[in-house]
C-alpha cells in the first residue's frame, strides 16, 4: 500500500454537539455519533479515492475496515494504493512537525496548526507520555521506560526509509518529537485526529485483516448459586464477548464494517477433466457441474 490511515471520530464535531440534549455527551448518544461518523467518512473518503489528498493519482486498490474501541467511538483503519512512479516521492504528502503558522498565516493554515495541536500530539491526560510514568496506560506501563507507540520518536532533519523499511519523518524541533504524522488538507477536512502513514509493506494489510476475523473484545458474565454450577473457563473465554453500545448500533443499522476495492472473489480450482459432478443414486445419471473456474475462463476466451 503507499499509505495507511487512521480517521478517529472527534466528540466535538458541531454535527454532535448540536443534537445532544442538556448534560448529555457524545457517549451518551451513538445514533448520533455513528451516524455524524458515517457521514463524514463517506465524504472524506471520496477525496481519498480521488487522490485529493495525494497529488491526484488513480488508486489501485483500498481496503477499509471499521474499528470500535472500548468507549464507544468508532473510527476507520485504511490502506490504499496509488498508481505512483517507482521513484516517486511520498514524504512530501506526510508531516510529523507542528504546523508553523505567523501573523500572516490564512486562516486555513492557523486551523490546521489547531486540529494538530488538538488532535494529533501523543499525549497521556493532557500531557506528553514521557512525562508521566507512573501511571497505567494502553501505550505505556508504569514499569516501562518506553512507550510502546515509540514517542518520543528520534530527530531528524531528513526523511528517509530504516533498514526495517519503516519510514523517518523530518523533525527538527523538541515539540515535533510527539507529533503523530498527518496530512495537512486531510485533518483539515476531517476536524480531528487523522494519523497517514507512508506503507512500504504488506504488513499493514494483514493488520487491517487482523480487525476483521479477531471479531469484538469479549468478556462474560453469568449467576448461579453457590455450587450450582461447574465453571468451565474455556468456553467462558470463547463464547463470552463485549459489544459497545455504538457498535451495537452499527450492526443494528446495517452500516458495513469493512470494505474493498476491486472486489476480490475466491475461486476453487481444479485439474481439467475434475470437475464436480451429481450423481443421481437412482438412476446413476452423471450430471455435470460448471465449476466457477470454467466459468471465469469461459468469460475471459482462455
Amino acid at each position: 500500500a503507499s499509505f495507511f490511515i487512521t480517521l478517529t471520530t472527534n466528540p466535538s464535531w458541531p454535527d454532535i454537539q448540536r443534537h445532544l440534549l442538556r448534560n448529555q455527551t457524545a457517549y451518551d448518544r451513538p445514533d448520533i455519533v455513528n451516524r455524524v461518523f458515517k457521514i463524514k467518512l463517506a465524504g472524506i473518503m471520496t477525496n481519498i479515492r480521488s487522490g485529493k489528498y495525494f497529488g491526484g493519482y488513480q488508486r489501485q486498490y483500498e481496503i477499509k475496515v471499521i474499528e470500535y474501541q472500548i468507549r464507544g467511538l468508532p473510527h476507520a483503519h485504511i490502506a490504499i494504493k496509488y498508481d505512483y512512479p517507482d521513484d516517486h516521492d511520498l514524504f512530501q504528502y506526510v508531516s510529523a512537525v507542528v504546523p508553523p503558522i505567523s501573523d500572516s498565516s490564512t486562516d486555513k493554515d492557523k486551523a490546521i496548526h489547531h486540529i494538530i495541536c488538538q488532535s494529533n500530539i501523543h499525549m497521556n491526560d493532557g500531557t506528553l507520555c514521557s512525562l508521566n510514568r507512573d501511571k497505567d496506560y494502553c501505550c505505556r506501563k508504569p514499569t516501562n521506560t518506553q512507550c510502546s507507540k515509540h514517542f518520543p520518536k528520534k530527530m531528524s532533519s531528513t526523511s528517509y526509509f530504516d533498514d526495517r523499511g519503516y519510514p523517518v519523518y523530518i523533525r527538527n524541533h523538541a515539540e515535533d518529537l510527539f507529533v503523530v504524522p498527518y496530512n495537512g488538507d486531510l485533518s483539515y477536512d476531517w476536524d480531528g485526529h487523522a494519523n497517514v502513514e507512508i506503507c512500504s509493506s504488506t504488513t499493514c494489510i494483514a493488520y487491517l485483516y487482523k480487525y476483521v476475523f479477531k471479531g469484538p473484545p469479549r468478556t462474560s458474565v453469568h449467576t448461579h448459586q453457590h455450587g450450582s454450577l461447574v465453571d468451565n473457563e474455556i468456553d467462558d473465554f470463547i463464547t463470552g464477548r463485549y459489544l459497545s453500545a455504538s457498535e451495537a448500533h452499527w450492526h443494528f443499522c446495517g452500516y458495513r464494517m469493512y470494505s474493498v476495492y476491486p472486489t476480490v472473489k475466491p475461486v476453487s480450482t481444479h485439474m481439467p477433466g475434475e470437475e464436480t459432478v451429481i450423481i443421481d443414486e437412482e438412476t446413476g445419471d452423471v450430471t455435470p457441474v460448471i465449476s466457477q473456474l470454467n466459468h471465469y475462463l469461459s468469460l475471459i476466451h482462455i
